[in-house]
């Protein structure tokens, strides 16, 4: 378990403090920007273990979407509605089948066998491989996404990149942990990832105190007061500047 330094302790505190000043708010294991959000909201969460993270935003909003979980186990344990689906299945840049390694950690379970070792592997098994905008098109979603939820343990790179720059704009805001503290050979793509989604105007926000486990990414049209750009800045100085 890792040691925080003092400065480590202080930089954490800047990095929640700006991050409230911004109107995020901490749910089921992510962080959201909650303050633009409407009543009734539109989510894809993949990824989605015991479901923990749509269903507390389902507490707090009418939810319409869907949800991926790869482990048939956890699968099986997960609500559903007629206005928020379930698809058992990985998300990845091809449709078909894919090997997924199941992890005596489940929340480590990854078609990556790297990531999931690092808990050791229990068994691997083949499960339905999706492109995102292929469940998003059996599910009648087709642009606007107020929030997409990316916890696929170093799939999330492979995602992206099967995604155009007008497909990535679907999204109001991307809560996502990347994966290259537990894969190396993640960083380059990480960091590419990252660059291209500033350039296509989306602000980054980095609430980890190391690497990029904990990221939240809002579209441009989320516009900050100037109370929050004030906030944003001094998160950025904080943390990483893109």
């Amino acid at each position: 378990m890792r040691k925080y330094s003092f400065l480590d302790k202080v930089q954490l505190k800047l990095i929640y403090l700006s991050a409230k000043k911004l109107g995020l708010a901490y749910i089921g294991g992510h962080f959201v920007k909650t303050n633009c959000l409407d009543k009734t909201i539109s989510m894809i969460d993949l990824g989605a273990n015991r479901g923990v993270f749509y269903e507390s935003i389902g507490k707090l909003y009418s939810i319409k979407g869907f949800c991926v979980e790869a482990n048939r186990q956890l699968y099986e344990g997960l609500s559903d509605n007629s206005d928020f689906k379930k698809y058992h299945g990985a998300v990845c840049d091809f449709d078909g089948e894919t090997r997924f390694s199941i992890s005596q950690n489940d929340e480590a379970s990854s078609i990556n066998k790297t990531i999931a070792s690092a808990w050791n592997v229990s068994e691997q098994v083949t499960v339905p491989a999706f492109k995102l905008v292929t469940l998003m098109k059996q599910s009648d979603i087709y642009d606007e996404v107020d929030i997409l939820k990316v916890d696929i343990e170093g799939s999330e790179i492979a995602v992206f990149e099967s995604l155009s720059d007008q497909e990535l704009s679907y999204f109001r805001q991307i809560t996502v942990e990347f994966h290259e503290f537990l894969d190396d050979d993640l960083r380059q793509a990480t960091y590419r990832a990252l660059s291209r989604f500033s350039s296509i105007g989306f602000k980054i926000i980095v609430t980890s105190t190391e690497k990029f486990s904990e990221v939240l990414l809002l579209r441009n049209d989320i516009k900050f007061s100037f109370f929050e750009w004030c906030w944003y800045f001094v998160h950025q100085l904080v943390r990483h500047k893109f």
